[in-house]
């Protein structure tokens, strides 16, 4: 197995422990942000919120850690097992099958731990304010929160776990080798449907949130305008009511209650502490005594959560006066924003899914076109099919693919052709081989053949001897053994030309041996050079499998720097999205500080509006004191003048206001056009974190596919790498036959040599054998002088005992010499053998090389 860095399992659990509170903290928090924006709860009720996010904050991260420990189980006990090395096979497909679904897995619980949490605050929270108060858009509000935080949670966590469990994935790798094996275990999971969830519940989520807060916020400016209104009615009542009792003052300025904008009721609140009424009432009776105490004549009560819109002032008398719309009344006149809600938000998500598909397609087709390449490739087919040359990341890796189908394609026509050379060559060693075997079995048998027929002679070299040495005896007893002699000499001469027959048959077959030895050794010569030769063309295999491994390599380094910038990319979209995040939260900071510049200027409006009747009164009357003044004469004459002056100053003030009323309306319409752009860079700015937010997800799925590739790739690096072995085997294995080759051509060298040492005692032989015969034809015809001198007899016969003696002693080394070339002749038929083996092995792994490169198509 690999080593390889692997993180332990305590230090895993750990990790995710962590990661699991995380996302059970987000749901709490995001609910928190939602209801700040959404909600309107009492100053009591807050804290019943808090305590209720408290006890969410709580028990969600422990359920979400105790499933993941739980999930993480045979993962973890697998890399226990792992560090004392001994790990079942169950408990590793268990470990792999865990490790792979565990991302998803964990996306999925953050969905349904965060809205299941929502659900339970709501149960929480109704119990707490209790039935009688509607949540509303607070509890609209906490779903919506549980919604996104499950969402965003999860995708987070995906990522993060994915990244965390790449370094095991990998080593799974080499203790799974089989691809297929792993892909039983692997669930698989669309790509556009990944690519079509995270759109949808991106723009879902963004949408909800946006129109439920502008449904917030014109809810509560018609609740503002209500209560404005409600005060300038209930104000005129209570004028009124200093020379008409309340009902007749209402009747007075209300008139004819059906021209109302809503409906409202005008009553006494009591300032006791009377405790008739429903909870809601008394609770309003409460709020308003307060303010009262507190040292407020007027005010505003509306209660959260509750359908009631109330204003209050005090009377002279101690009373309160108050006027009371619903807020579902103020509403009626609205349309309905749940139409309006399900219209856009299904607007938004067919937009965003036909977005989804026209990007995910693109990116689908050349990922399948891809696959499909991969899988034609695997099957062996090794030519030129469709090539994408696409400009994004996608081009590039089909470009590297490419790249590495020709290294493929060059590497198999290589081998194809190694193959032949190979075969050729083997066979031609095999014959060779075959026809050392036949020489070297040839010579044995010529060698046995000599070494009995010198056994032969060296009996019958003996025999002489003895009858030499008889005939010495024989001599010197008796010259009457002279007859025995002369028929000795006979049987001499006849064995003499005995000796000398066999003689020059062995000499003959010394002679043929030695010329199989020779045809041995060039046999031997050429078998070296086509060992050569075929070492060569495997050396040359060997080094094109090794370039393709450096060739796959380089497109595993190219597809992790493919991961590494798209990952790049996400960060830099991430960093982009906080910046369009912050530039909305300063337009919307712009807008409503703009909003209220064009609120101050209409009440500027309204006090101008007052200072222009005041300054036509004033004119009214300045023009009444110069009629008075004009008919009291004289007396009047001052008086005139106050009025003029009077007349003066009123007519300038109503200049100036009407000055001031078109600086005002220019103010107003230069906020109008303000707040115009300011709404229409807000929707830009939306629309681009949301283009923003989607870059992300396609730079993550992105980062995604090439990972997945770069594992494809490394697969077919392992592959490479283990054809470069089976390469090297064949290299070491031809380096053997070289080897063998070398002996066979040193032992036929040496059994050269000895042939010649034995070639020159053959002729050796010969010439003694001739010399015998000489000697004995010699003796024969001696016979007739043996009668004249006996001595001569002795002498003759002691040179021929001698002459016999050599002769057996060179027999002797003759049999020697042939029983040493025997043992080296039955070296060099082994040694055939074992190559001819050798030969018929690679063979066969030529073949079976043959057979494999056959599945190819190039």
């Amino acid at each position: 197995m690999e080593s390889r860095s692997l993180p332990r399992a305590d230090e895993l659990r750990t990790r995710f422990s962590i990661q699991a509170a995380a996302v059970g903290l987000a749901m709490p928090l995001v609910s928190a942000i939602y209801l700040a924006l959404l909600a309107d709860f009492a100053a009591s009720d807050w804290t019943k919120v808090i305590v209720a996010m408290t006890l969410v904050a709580v028990f969600a991260p422990a359920g979400i850690t105790i499933w993941s420990q739980r999930t993480l189980a045979p993962l973890l006990n697998w890399l226990d097992e792992r560090d004392l090395g001994d790990v079942s096979t169950s408990l590793t497909t268990k470990a792999f099958s865990v490790a792979i679904a565990f991302p998803a897995d964990t996306q999925r619980a953050a969905m349904v731990v965060s809205i299941t949490s929502a659900i339970a605050m709501n149960v929480v929270l109704t119990a707490a304010v209790g039935t009688e108060v509607s949540l509303g858009i607070s509890g609209l509000a906490i779903l919506l929160g549980g919604a996104t935080a499950g969402f965003l949670a999860g995708v987070v966590h995906y990522g993060v776990s994915r990244r965390d469990l790449d370094p095991i994935l990998r080593d799974f790798v080499t203790v799974i080798p089989d691809p297929a094996e792993r892909i039983n275990h692997i669930r698989s999971a669309s790509l556009s449907n990944r690519f079509a969830f995270a759109t949808v519940a991106t723009v879902a989520c963004a949408l909800i949130f946006a129109l439920t807060l502008a449904h917030v916020r014109s809810d509560r400016a018609l609740y503002s305008v209500a209560l404005k209104w409600q005060e300038t009615v209930l104000q005129a009542v209570v004028s009124k009511m200093n020379s008409a009792g309340f009902d007749d003052a209402v009747e007075a300025v209300v008139g004819d209650r059906t021209t109302l904008p809503y409906p409202v009721q005008f009553k006494i609140v009591a300032s006791d502490n009377s405790s008739v009424g429903t909870p809601a009432q008394k609770l309003i009776r409460q709020e308003v005594r307060a303010l009262v105490v507190a040292g407020q004549s007027s005010g505003r009560v509306a209660p959260p959560n509750q359908d009631v819109l109330l204003v209050f002032r005090s009377l002279a008398d101690g009373r309160i006066a108050a006027a009371q719309v619903r807020r579902s009344d103020v509403l009626s006149g609205a349309a309905s924003w749940l139409p309006t809600l399900a219209f856009v938000l299904l607007v938004a998500i067919a937009a965003a899914m036909m977005v989804t598909k026209v990007i995910s397609g693109d990116v689908l087709r050349s990922v399948s076109s891809l696959r499909e390449t991969a899988v034609v490739m695997a099957s062996g087919d090794l030519r030129k099919g469709r090539i994408s040359d696409a400009d994004d990341e996608v081009g590039e890796l089909w470009r590297a693919f490419e790249s590495l189908s020709d290294g493929f394609r060059a590497t198999v026509i290589g081998l194809s052709n190694s193959a032949d050379r190979f075969d050729s060559t083997a066979v031609e060693i095999a014959n060779v081989a075959d026809g050392v075997t036949d020489a070297s079995e040839q010579q044995v048998r010529r060698i046995q053949q000599a070494s009995e027929l010198m056994v032969s002679i060296n009996s019958q070299v003996m025999e002489v001897a003895g009858a030499a040495q008889n005939l010495n005896i024989s001599v010197e007893d008796s010259s009457s053994s002279i007859l025995e002699l002369s028929a000795a000499g006979d049987e001499l001469n006849e064995t003499a030309s005995v000796l000398g027959g066999k003689v020059e048959e062995v000499s003959t077959s010394i002679e043929q041996m030695v010329r199989s030895v020779k045809q041995v050794s060039a046999s031997s010569d050429g078998l070296a050079d086509a060992a050569a030769e075929t070492s060569a063309s495997m050396e040359e295999m060997a080094s094109a499998m090794r370039a393709v491994d450096i060739t796959a390599e380089l497109t595993a380094d190219l597809s992790r720097n493919v991961v590494d910038s798209a990952e790049l990319g996400q960060a830099k979209v991430s960093q982009t999205i906080d910046g369009m995040q912050a530039i909305q939260d300063a337009t919307d900071t712009a807008e409503q500080v703009i909003r209220g510049l064009g609120a101050r200027t209409q009440e500027i409006g309204a006090i101008l509006d007052v200072i222009d009747d005041v300054a036509e009164e004033t004119n009214l009357l300045a023009l009444n004191a110069a009629i008075i003044a004009a008919q009291a004469g004289e007396h009047g004459r001052a008086f005139s003048v106050v009025a003029d002056e009077i007349k003066e100053l009123a007519d300038r003030v109503l200049a100036s206001t009407k000055e001031i009323g078109g600086l005002i309306r220019a103010v107003q319409v230069e906020s109008d056009n303000a707040v115009g752009a300011i709404e229409v860079g807000s929707r830009s700015v939306a629309s681009g974190v949301a283009l923003s937010a989607e870059a992300g997800l396609s730079l993550e799925q992105i980062t995604s596919s090439s990972r997945e590739s770069g594992q494809r790739i490394a697969e077919i690096v392992s592959a490479v790498r283990e054809q470069t072995k089976a390469a090297s085997h064949v290299v070491a294995l031809m380096d053997t036959v070289r080897d063998g080759v070398t002996a066979i051509v040193s032992a036929a060298a040496d059994q050269d040599r000895g042939n010649e040492v034995v070639y020159r005692l053959s002729v050796t032989m010969r010439e003694v054998t001739q010399q015998v015969r000489r000697t004995t034809e010699e003796q024969s015809r001696g016979f007739g002088r043996i009668s004249g001198s006996i001595e001569g007899v002795r002498e003759v016969v002691e040179n021929v005992n001698g002459s016999l003696t050599e002769q057996s002693t060179a027999c002797s080394q003759v049999a020697e010499v042939l029983e040493e070339v025997f043992e080296r002749t039955r070296s060099n038929e082994e040694s055939a053998m074992s190559m001819g083996s050798s030969i018929r092995g690679l063979a066969s792994e030529a073949e079976a090389l043959r057979e494999h490169v056959a599945k190819f198509k190039v």
